[in-house]
């Protein structure tokens, strides 16, 4: 099959997590002859800049059914992969301008929730927007989607092409560390703990517990281990977080840390001595570069997470109860914290497959 450079791929992303693996997939990409080119909405951007790739298009926010038209027609391509962000009105269009003009259309999920929501109506499960094919990371995730009656005939296992570029560059981030704690002010002796926020009370989850109970659990942050050396706290607040609110929510519970906006995940992690979140994929990308790793979920509603099952695989600590809160901490900051079991990721998660996975999955859509 002859292509042009008009008629290859187009990528469309907006969040941070789908924007990860499709900048390594397009970093990664082998075949000759069929130009990659990219429409990075918002949070996409910076990532896709920050691997050195400058998107074709980029916006800051969504855009019209007429811009898109107006790049598709531009582009012609014989191929669109999607992000899965639970609010991009642009990723949604394309998946209908696809189907509309017969273009083989796939999409990418990037974490183990919302499956269904993905691909419907925005506060909806009705799977408006489903594309010719699914991408997942792992078993878990294809019986999620299914749970989410999504057809199983459009799934796909592939893995995840930011998790096998982690777990890879994980020897190579000494010096990056020690960049980051100097920019930062971190002594060599200092215990650095990093808390991911996220954006759960936002969002209609049902979790059982949001931000809110988080910090009510957590607070007040210990100063120093039981052995007198100190502790640094250090937030990195969601990409969709406000930041007014954030410091609002920080006060009402009288939370004194750095607030770190301006680095990305992987950077404040690698400066890190121990990661302390709720359900986040940075939990996990912190797992793979070899940090010790805690996910406080206080009062969880297991049965809205019952395929987020990696912390559970690795052996990861899960607080629900608030009683134990204080005592996860105590043990984190004394040197009794086992580090997560990198062995028990199951496959073909980080097996280095993904990137051509996803290739031949885009490949094979586009011959049909």
């Amino acid at each position: 099959m002859l292509f042009s450079k008009h008629n290859g791929i187009l990528i469309v992303c907006k969040d941070t997590g789908a924007a990860n693996a499709l900048s390594v997939l397009l970093k990664d990409w082998k075949t000759v002859g069929i130009p990659v080119n990219s429409l990075c909405i918002s949070h996409a951007v910076k990532v896709f800049r920050k691997r050195g790739i400058r998107p074709t298009k980029e916006y800051p926010n969504d855009i019209t059914r007429k811009e898109i038209t107006l790049v598709l027609d531009k582009i012609k391509p014989k191929a669109i992969m999607l992000g899965t962000s639970l609010d991009s009105e642009t990723e949604r269009i394309c998946c209908v301008e696809a189907r509309k003009h017969k273009i083989f259309c796939m999409a990418f999920v990037d974490w183990w929730s919302n499956f269904g929501a993905r691909f419907s109506t925005p506060n909806t499960n009705d799977l408006a927007y489903l594309p010719d094919v699914i991408a997942v990371p792992d078993e878990d995730a294809r019986l999620g989607c299914i749970a989410d009656r999504i057809p199983s005939e459009l799934l796909h296992i592939t893995g995840n092409p930011y998790w096998d570029y982690l777990k890879n560059k994980k020897r190579d981030l000494r010096q990056l560390r020690k960049n980051i704690r100097k920019k930062l002010y971190i002594h060599d002796k200092t215990i650095a703990a990093v808390i991911f926020s996220s954006n759960i009370r936002n969002l209609k989850l049902n979790l059982g517990y949001d931000e809110h109970d988080f910090w009510k659990a957590i607070t007040p942050l210990p100063k120093f281990s039981k052995r007198g050396i100190p502790i640094c706290w250090i937030l990195k607040p969601h990409p969709r977080e406000n930041k007014e609110e954030t410091r609002n929510i920080l006060k009402r519970y009288h939370v004194n840390l750095k607030i770190v906006d301006n680095l990305s995940a992987l950077e404040i992690t690698a400066a890190a001595d121990i990661v302390i979140g709720m359900c986040s994929s940075t939990l996990f990308e912190a797992a793979l570069i070899g940090k010790k790793v805690i996910s406080l979920q206080p009062n969880l509603n297991n049965n809205n997470q019952q395929y987020l099952r990696i912390f559970d695989h690795l052996s990861i600590p899960k607080i629900i109860k608030v009683t134990e809160v204080k005592n996860i901490l105590n043990v984190s900051f004394n040197d009794e914290l086992k580090y997560p079991d990198l062995n028990k990721i199951p496959p073909p998660i980080c097996d280095g497959t993904a990137s051509l996975n996803l290739e031949k999955l885009l490949l094979a859509g586009m011959q049909k």
